[in-house]
């Protein structure tokens, strides 16, 4: 039995593609392309990028996604391959059918009148005695009493009951309060980073250690902002057509077309690669 990189290959031949054309196609370096063939594992960026470089590779031949993407597992050694069975068939009856079978041939609408106007009945009766208990329990309305001359000639500045006492200027605090401002920074600590891609290229972020876009190909044009409090993760297949802002200021370019690397943002920035660290080589 032929190997997964022969049956990929042979399925490519037969289809008479060649490998810049799924180049081309997928924005995926022919050295992959050629590792992927090849068995050279090793070679290829590794966790889901190795996954999502088979999915194009078998989305662009017509072969089945899934399928081939569980050879390659096997291929790698990484877990056992998924064979999918077919979904034994369900018969569904329809709806009315159904129901048909609960419900009785024919519905008594006499005895349903008669329900509705027994309940229409007992409605009216309860709320004639709820209006009359609410009329018993309303209290009598309080007449004010004559004012009295005694009255005002001992409490002159005395306010009755029935008077509204005059409006007083609000406390200075509330007048020298300034109205809130829209504008204001955001928290320390919180930052953004924003990516514009000119060219398709193949992406893993994370924020703050929660996965925000996994094997997934952000096409040309597309412009996506991560927002974090401690750091965000980017893994880009093809670095040199992404335009980076951070903080709304634009970072160089960070890499050439067809590259693949990793980049880390703090709340400072940009983040130096540990020096020792073989950067990886562009992919054509």
């Amino acid at each position: 039995m032929a190997s997964f990189g022969e049956r990929l290959k042979r399925e490519r031949e037969k289809r008479k593609v060649s490998l810049d054309e799924i180049a081309l196609s997928t924005k995926i370096g022919t050295r992959m392309l050629h590792a992927l063939e090849e068995e050279k594992f090793e070679q290829l960026p590794g966790g889901i990028f190795n996954k999502g470089f088979v999915r194009a590779y078998a989305r662009h031949l017509g072969l089945d996604e899934e399928q081939t993407i569980a050879d390659y597992l096997e291929a790698a050694g990484e877990t056992a391959p998924k064979r999918f069975e077919p979904t034994p068939e369900v018969r569904i009856l329809p709806a009315r059918e159904a129901e048909s079978e609960k419900l009785p041939k024919t519905v008594p609408w006499g005895m349903l009148a008669a329900g509705l106007l027994i309940l229409a009945l007992v409605l009216s009766v309860w709320s004639y005695f709820r209006r009359d208990q609410r009329e018993a329990s309303a209290p009598e309305p309080v007449r004010a009493a004559a004012p009295n001359s005694n009255d005002n000639k001992q409490g002159a500045g005395t306010l009755s009951p029935l008077q509204t006492p005059p409006a007083q200027h609000p406390p200075s605090a509330i007048l020298d309060a300034k109205p809130i401002n829209a504008d204001a920074p955001a928290a320390p600590g919180t930052f953004s980073v924003t990516i514009k891609a000119n060219d398709d290229s193949w992406v893993a972020i994370a924020a703050d250690g929660k996965t925000v876009a996994a094997d997934s190909l952000l096409t040309g044009g597309t412009t996506k902002t991560i927002q974090a409090n401690r750091e965000i993760v980017i893994k880009a297949g093809n670095v040199g057509a992404l335009e980076i802002s951070f903080n709304g200021k634009k970072l160089q370019r960070q890499g050439q077309e067809g590259q693949v690397k990793t980049l880390t943002f703090g709340t400072e920035g940009l983040v130096a690669p540990p020096t020792g660290t073989k950067p990886v080589s562009p992919q054509g």
